[in-house]
């Protein structure tokens, strides 16, 4: 007789590493006893009335509950998947559901947290009394410990706590000297946060451990009190210290690897941009300096598949149809009117003579869609441009021109 299923389906993985499959036979137990409370829990009532409600089709449900079913695959096999996500990705994980919330938060699951934590370099290991789920977001997560305020980037590692600015300012007291109610310096009693001259501890802490200091009466226990809480502000402090170090280097290499994601996605939209016929517009922007970076979906640290161009691509190829273009072409035009500009002076001062009346300037002149028809950017000999053309279109350039500065002059009349 073959055996069963989940002894079958072994990695070589799992072969090569016994202390992992004793601590995935440890999380089949919660495993089966959450199993039994889900089926609990899904029975319906007798007295509930039937849904005609039709379940969602996979084409409509959109990747709704797609990871169902992945508590219902062998425990081995779970934890081979868990055991290749990073600490941010198995809390996220965590949150999905309270199934998956049980499962990783149970104390067998405790060895794949540790997988996770050995995987990203340099990390300590969690404070002491400190879980490993909890240390991971703590290292992780974005939330204010006290608040749960988001985007909270720092760390007190003295406090082992995310604070944001308020929390810090109300849930924090500042540095006392001794008193007769607690004649122990505040730095033996609990951490301190020091930021620039001000020296602060967290308010809990500090009245939790002037309760206990208050509660002793004998000398004796008074002394191994101050001791044993010397030994343990030691011990965090070094700690912190480590984690202090290890969240500076993480911070760094994340920001260089977020830079590179970045480059990268500038690069790729580029040379898509290239293969759809706006070669000489990338040109014009590498050429020019423009800092076409600081657009929101070049600065995205995302990189691009085809699936994700086909969604900025309308945005992107309108931002080049608006902005870029147009900025080329009246480079290219002005750049080319330097080298015909000696001929269209000449021109212009036979026109004024004929005319004698008021004659636009040569820049006016130049900008006029008669003489741009004329002056062909695109061509690369260097020729004398025959102006003679322009003169069955003189009058109709001057009315333009005229129109325009009375328009211009009565606007600003009004104003």
């Amino acid at each position: 007789m073959l055996p069963r299923r989940s002894k079958r389906v072994k990695t070589a993985h799992e072969v090569a590493s016994k202390p992992k499959a004793k601590a995935a036979s440890k999380s089949k137990n919660a495993k089966t006893a959450l199993k039994a409370k889900d089926a609990k829990k899904a029975k319906p009532h007798p007295n509930a009335k039937k849904s005609n409600t039709q379940p969602a089709s996979p084409e409509i449900r959109n990747g709704r509950g797609a990871l169902r079913d992945l508590l219902e695959m062998p425990m081995d096999i779970i934890c081979e998947i868990f055991y290749r996500l990073r600490p941010l990705e198995l809390l996220r994980v965590a949150r999905i559901n309270k199934a998956f919330r049980s499962l990783l938060m149970h104390r067998s699951s405790t060895h794949i947290w540790k997988e996770a934590r050995n995987s990203m370099p340099g990390l300590p290991e969690p404070f002491p009394g400190m879980s490993e789920p909890a240390f991971a977001a703590l290292c992780f997560d974005s939330y204010c410990h006290l608040c749960s305020r988001p985007q909270i980037r720092d760390v007190v590692w003295e406090f082992r706590m995310r604070l944001c600015n308020q929390c810090k300012d109300t849930k924090t007291t500042l540095y006392q000297r001794p008193t007769p109610q607690c004649p122990v310096r505040p730095p033996v009693m609990t951490a301190v946060l020091s930021k620039g001259s001000r020296r602060s501890v967290l308010t809990s802490e500090a009245q939790e451990t002037a309760d206990k200091w208050k509660q002793l009466t004998d000398e004796k226990e008074k002394k191994k009190f101050i001791v044993k809480r010397k030994s343990q502000i030691s011990e965090l402090e070094r700690h912190a210290a480590k984690c202090r170090e290890w969240f500076m280097n993480f911070k760094r290499d994340r920001a260089q690897e977020i830079e590179m994601i970045k480059k990268q996605r500038y690069d790729d939209i580029c040379q898509r941009l290239e293969k759809i016929g706006y070669e000489d517009d990338v040109a014009w922007v590498q050429y020019s300096g423009y800092a076409l970076d600081t657009v929101a979906v070049f600065r995205e640290a995302k990189h691009v598949t085809d699936q994700v161009w086909a969604n900025i691509k309308p945005t992107v190829t309108k931002y080049f149809n608006n902005h870029i273009r147009p900025r080329r072409v009246a480079d290219e035009y002005f750049a080319f009117l330097k080298h015909s500009m000696p001929s269209l002076r000449k021109a212009m001062a036979t026109f004024a003579r004929s005319y004698g009346n008021i004659f636009p300037l040569c820049a006016n002149f130049a900008n006029s869609s008669e003489v741009r028809e004329l002056l062909d950017p695109t061509s690369e000999d260097d020729i004398d441009v025959d102006f003679d053309l322009l003169i069955p279109v003189l009058p109709k350039i001057l009315d333009d021109w005229r129109q325009n500065v009375d328009r211009r002059l009565d606007t600003y009349l009004r104003s």
